[in-house]
């Protein structure tokens, strides 16, 4: 555990030294770097946020693992509490109620949604009302609906300004999900356009003094992604042998599934970066360092491609309240409207299916290899940062005398080849020296 907390730090002091480097090969001062505009500052906090919350439970499923290595020989059980969890889980079906919306909120600035929503036609809803019996009846995945998301608007509705999504079931008919019934993508809901995705029929609201030409009422549908990923993450919850009152794995085995989903987004900012998957229906987040093995000459856009399939394992599922997460916290001072009450939280890893590094670096180091690596950071006072592998920034060293370079940031900027080998290593910080013994390309020019 605290062996990955120092090889984080580590990555963050590393990439803090190649930002620097970077800005200034562009001729920038942390002052002078771009500033982002206020919507664009919020997003960049709530996105931290929701890594935030994906960096804890990461950090309890690590905490879980060591206790378990701990007690290989004992039947005892991991000796996290589940004091938070509810003694009876709530029906997802169950409405939730409305967070109060902040002044500027009350302002009625946008279309109001019964006036303006589209209606369900009349030919459609007993099969709509339908699908919703079954679901109602069953809780399961075979029970809920695809529906694809066609446009995101913002209406006045329940008293507040609201961002809805407006998606398309099967049958053409439309259908609406509101930001707290969203589930895990409900600070990025217009991201989920285009996407075809599991939904549960919520209910058809009554369009007050409205018929259609035949004289028939008018109604909306609204939907719920969140109560969808409640069932499907249920069924994963069942399979790794959880109950509510024992979070311990008792069948390890579903752990050790391939899966395969396809990526639906990809942020790779604030650092670390996450990305988004749809499997079986629903979404949740990986974050980067879940994804791959990072590396500063192939940032996360580069090697996460939208619309990529993705092999992972599920390292984890637990039980959560969304009023516990971070980025629900914050959502919620800044006025908005967010899912309450309980979900799964799916952590999900697609490492082993990819090289480790440390392997190689250790190999490297026993051999007295000489090896090629980048220059990815030059700093006047901290010296040369370089990239021996991926996850791998090492201060490196050369003698002046023996070799005429003067390296500078643009080398820096365009991760400059280097040959050497590693004189000094530390596999539990991920830190260690190399020794430059050429430049085979020469330095970096001004352009």
């Amino acid at each position: 555990m605290a062996e990955e907390k120092n090889r984080q730090q580590s990555a963050l002091d590393a990439f803090a030294l190649m930002k620097e480097a970077a800005n200034e090969a562009k001729g920038l001062s942390a002052s002078e770097e771009p500033e982002m505009t206020a919507e664009e500052k919020e997003q960049a906090e709530l996105v931290a946020a929701e890594m935030a919350d994906l960096t804890d439970a990461q950090t309890e499923i690590e905490e879980k693992q060591e206790a378990e290595e701990e007690n290989t020989n004992t039947s005892s059980e991991t000796d996290e509490s589940n004091n938070d969890l509810p003694t009876q889980i709530k029906d997802p079906m169950a409405p939730d109620s409305n967070l109060a919306a902040s002044a500027e909120d009350q302002k009625n600035s946008a279309p109001d949604f019964l006036e303006n929503a589209e209606r369900i036609p009349y030919s459609l809803q007993e099969e709509v009302m339908d699908w919703r019996r079954r679901l109602n009846n069953e809780l399961v995945p075979e029970n809920l609906v695809y529906a694809t998301a066609v446009e995101a608007t913002n209406y006045h509705f329940d008293g507040k300004d609201l961002y809805m999504l407006k998606m398309e079931l099967a049958n053409g008919a439309p259908i609406y999900i509101r930001p707290k019934e969203a589930g895990n993508n409900f600070l990025h809901i217009s991201s989920t356009i285009g996407q075809t995705i599991k939904i549960a029929i919520d209910e058809l609201i009554t369009v007050p003094n409205s018929v259609d030409s035949e004289g028939h009422q008018e109604y909306i549908a609204m939907g719920s992604i969140r109560q969808a990923e409640f069932v499907i993450a249920g069924v994963i919850y069942q399979q790794l042998g959880k109950t509510k009152d024992d979070t311990t794995i008792k069948n390890r085995k579903p752990l050790e599934e391939t899966r395969v989903g396809r990526i639906v987004r990809v942020l790779d900012r604030p650092y670390p970066g996450m990305l988004f998957i749809e499997y079986e229906g629903m979404t949740f987040g990986m974050l980067a360092n879940n994804f791959y093995y990072r590396s500063y000459r192939e940032p996360l856009t580069e090697v996460a491609q939208t619309g990529n399939q993705i092999r992972f394992k599920i390292e984890d599922i637990n039980l959560r309240h969304y009023e516990d997460l971070t980025s629900v916290e914050d959502a919620v001072s800044r006025g908005r409207e967010t899912p309450t009450g309980i979900f799964y939280q799916v952590m999900t890893t697609s490492l082993p299916f990819r090289e480790n590094p440390d392997d190689k670096v250790r190999r490297l180091y026993k051999d007295k290899s000489q090896f090629l690596a980048h220059i990815v950071s030059v700093h006047p006072v901290k010296g040369i940062l370089v990239e021996i592998e991926r996850g791998w920034w090492i201060k490196g060293h050369y003698n002046p005398a023996y070799l005429n370079f003067n390296p500078t940031v643009l080398d820096a900027a365009e991760n400059t080849p280097v040959y050497g080998t590693i004189t000094d290593v530390d596999f539990k910080n991920h830190r260690g020296r190399f020794e430059i013994l050429g430049f085979p390309r020469g330095v970096a020019k001004p352009k």
